[in-house]
């Protein structure tokens, strides 16, 4: 899957998890701060990307600190299909 496409996917699910039409991301938009995503909806998230991309988190070592921007996740669902 490409970055674009990954991108493409976070944004149906944060459109799915806000209950809004799936706004436009780039890489550097924040997740907390630049979509109205807070902590719970930040998880909401996380459990809907793994649902679109059938990755899976460890809940035992998942951070959403280590999610701030749609790049940094990008990043770590590219890197965990290799």
């Amino acid at each position: 899957m490409s970055s674009t496409d990954v991108v493409a996917m976070i944004s149906r699910c944060l459109g799915e998890v806000l209950r809004i039409n799936p706004p436009p991301l780039t890489e550097d938009t924040m997740l907390p701060g630049d979509t109205g995503l807070d902590s719970l909806s930040t998880l909401e998230l996380l459990m809907a990307v793994e649902e679109a991309s059938g990755i899976r988190f460890d809940p035992d070592t998942i951070d959403e600190n280590h999610f701030q921007t749609v790049g940094e996740l990008t990043d770590y669902l590219t890197g965990a299909t290799r």
